[in-house]
């Protein structure tokens, strides 16, 4: 009876799905909107209806189907112009790369490492910031969930050794801030998803790419003074009680006895040096160096790490990283899918002839014309960052990115300081569980009451924003020669 139910609805959110997408582009233009233009209107309305109600992979390959029937290009045209995108490619590449971090285990070892140190034992807010600090390294190596589970199994552990019963707000915190640190961690790094799909919208909006380096640098400062901003408001203002969260030296010597083998020493070498590689050429002066070394970017070096891997043997004689297996565990069809709709949309969205973007930038200049530059980015970042907490992340940003970015330029602000403001803002959504992925994984673990849950993710909302805020002038100063 219940999945009669849910069938039903599933199919009513179908049917509102494909009356938004082709009924609206019946409806007579209004601004700059053209005829082509309401009926890719059209498409775009149905496909955020999609994906905030039905999924994000089938209604991303219908918004092929969609697109063509209006008239305006063919389905072949669209998907080769998806296809082709810079962004789309790295996703693909990158996540074989972040797959074969995964199964060399280099992440576990690093964790274990630092997890066995003396100086944790008998301080618990010490091992607090330890932790933070662990996942937030795990989270730049690519590690994505496997670090979280990684370290949740750890405070697990820690909290039945010292009998404290979960459910309690000080263990709630520490599970969360492990999940935001490793996924906004990662999103700094430009060869992990999280930046490859924003740097595509900001590529997409004004035809530029991210300063790779300089957005790594500023990314995990962000995160680094907002997570341990978050233990300060826990311990101090929050006073949270906890005294008993205390590794045992039992626990400790079981981890400093978990040593890397030869393998795994090898790719945490070779990762450093394809760190270095990647991010350096941002801050070299233009030189036969930087050239060579642009010639292969981050996709190039991580196609030379994966056949490393994929030629060295293990004990076993078997490949030290398994490819296929790397890209089956870890290629993220429904990212790629949206991604992939987003660009010829946007696209289309954008164009002159079309008349969406100008219609909506139209309407927001006249909205922020009594507000002064500043004002103007504090509010879209606060009122953004709310209504990204019940509405996809990554749709807020299809929608308005391509507007806002151009319309701070034209206000004289640095597009990748407003860049970098709006996307902590898209990212901090973990006041609800339908706020992100990431935020269901918070709210569905049942020994997290929902009332921590929902405070940690107004803390967080107003930390991460406020950070953010905070290091405009840096932002400013950091980017003012890229543009």
């Amino acid at each position: 009876m219940e999945q009669t139910a849910k069938n039903k609805l599933d199919y009513f959110h179908v049917a509102v799905m494909m009356v938004l997408t082709f009924a609206i582009g019946f409806l007579p233009p209004f601004g700059q909107i053209t005829v082509e233009g309401m009926k890719v209107l059209g498409v775009f309305i149905g496909l955020i209806y999609g994906w905030c109600f039905i999924g994000l992979f089938w209604p991303s390959l219908f918004g092929f189907f969609a697109i063509a029937l209006s008239g305006v290009s063919s389905v072949l045209e669209l998907l080769s112009t998806a296809f082709s995108n810079t962004t789309v490619v790295l996703l693909i590449i990158l996540s074989g790369f972040a797959g074969c971090l995964n199964r060399l285990g280099v992440s576990q070892i690093l964790a274990y490492w630092i997890m066995s140190k003396k100086i944790f034992l008998g301080r618990p807010w010490l091992l607090a910031g330890g932790m933070i600090f662990s996942v937030m390294l795990l989270g730049l190596m690519g590690t994505s969930y496997a670090a979280i589970f990684l370290f949740w199994s750890i405070i697990d552990e820690i909290l039945k050794a010292n009998n404290i019963e979960k459910g309690n707000l000080f263990s709630s915190i520490i599970y969360a801030l492990v999940v935001v640190g490793v996924i906004t961690s990662g999103g700094s790094v430009p060869y992990l998803p999280g930046f490859l799909i924003w740097g595509g919208f900001l590529n997409g909006a004004i035809a530029l790419e991210p300063a790779a380096g300089m957005f790594f640098i500023l990314g995990v400062l962000h995160v680094s003074i907002s997570l341990f901003a978050c233990l300060l408001i826990a311990k101090y203002i929050l006073r949270v009680d906890g005294s008993k969260f205390i590794m045992t030296e039992d626990m400790r010597k079981r981890f400093e006895s978990i040593k890397a083998n030869k393998i795994q020493k090898i790719g945490l070498v070779l990762l450093l040096a394809f760190f270095i590689v990647v991010l350096v050429p941002s801050f070299m002066p233009a030189g036969e160096l930087k050239t060579f070394l642009n010639l292969f970017g981050v996709p190039g070096f991580a196609i030379l790490y994966m056949i490393f891997f994929a030629i060295l043997k293990d004990e076993t004689g078997k490949p030290a990283c398994d490819l296929v297996r790397a890209y089956k565990d870890n290629l993220g069809f429904e990212m790629i899918a949206l991604i992939a709709i987003t660009i010829p949309l946007g696209n289309l969205m954008s164009g002159g002839d079309i008349g969406i973007s100008a219609t909506l930038g139209a309407y927001c200049i006249h909205l922020f014309e009594d507000f002064n530059v500043y004002a103007m980015v504090v509010l879209t970042v606060l009122v953004l960052g709310l209504v990204t907490q019940v509405m996809h992340n990554l749709v807020l940003g299809a929608i308005f990115l391509p507007i806002l970015i151009p319309m701070g330029m034209a206000m004289g602000l640095n597009p990748y300081t407003y860049f970098f403001v709006l996307r902590i803002a898209f990212v901090t959504a973990y006041m609800t569980p339908a706020a992100s992925l990431n935020a269901g994984m918070i709210f569905g673990r049942g020994d997290i009451p929902t009332k921590h849950s929902i405070l940690i993710g107004f803390i967080l909302y107003l930390v991460m924003n406020g950070v953010a805020l905070a290091l405009i002038p840096l932002c400013n100063i950091m980017f003012a020669g890229v543009v």
